[in-house]
């Protein structure tokens, strides 16, 4: 009895120097590094490249979403994020369900920097739709463009792993600076 104890003695000293412990202190953990995401972009010039491009392949994405009728609307997880994700897939799944397709594509005229840091950018936008065609299942055509064709937007884009999406997206209230 007196070999198993020493064993049992010998095995817990070395179970507790095997993992650092030892009775009678009480280790300090070491902090967790925070992980600060790595900026996708220095300065407003490199914010406004990330913006554009990010705006360029939501139109293109976007536009082949609703020239096929709304048909395939998880393509624009690639280029949308939070809220405007769920407002145009619904609207993709809403021209599907109409039997709908819109013929031809916005296209981004301006865009000015409003406010960026680190994950996100704000923007001012002026984006031309007037080569938008809608037509419905009934065999109607119109066009989308009422009024002028080139309308001012707010856009604002996050960050998400390591891409810089669109995350929403408003008309400007103001008098329009396209």
């Amino acid at each position: 009895m007196r070999r198993s104890v020493a064993t049992l003695v010998v095995a817990s000293a070395v179970a507790l120097l095997a993992t650092a412990c030892v009775p009678g202190t009480n280790p300090t953990p070491s902090p967790t590094p925070t992980v600060q995401p790595t900026p996708l972009f220095a300065t407003e010039e490199e914010a406004l490249a990330a913006a554009r491009d990010a705006y360029s392949r939501y139109l293109e994405v976007a536009a082949e979403v609703v020239n096929e009728g709304g048909r395939q609307p998880e393509n624009l997880e690639e280029v949308l994020t939070g809220t405007q994700l769920e407002l145009e897939t619904q609207a993709a799944n809403d021209l599907a369900s109409a039997g709908a397709y819109i013929e031809g594509s916005a296209r981004l005229v301006s865009m000015d920097v409003q406010s960026f840091d680190n994950t996100t950018v704000q923007t001012y936008a002026c984006v031309d739709y007037s080569e938008l065609v809608l037509h419905r299942a009934n065999g109607s055509v119109e066009s989308l463009a009422v009024g002028d064709p080139v309308v001012p937007l707010e856009l604002g884009f996050r960050v998400v792993a390591e891409t810089l999406l669109l995350a929403s997206q408003s008309n400007w209230d103001g008098a329009s600076f396209c």
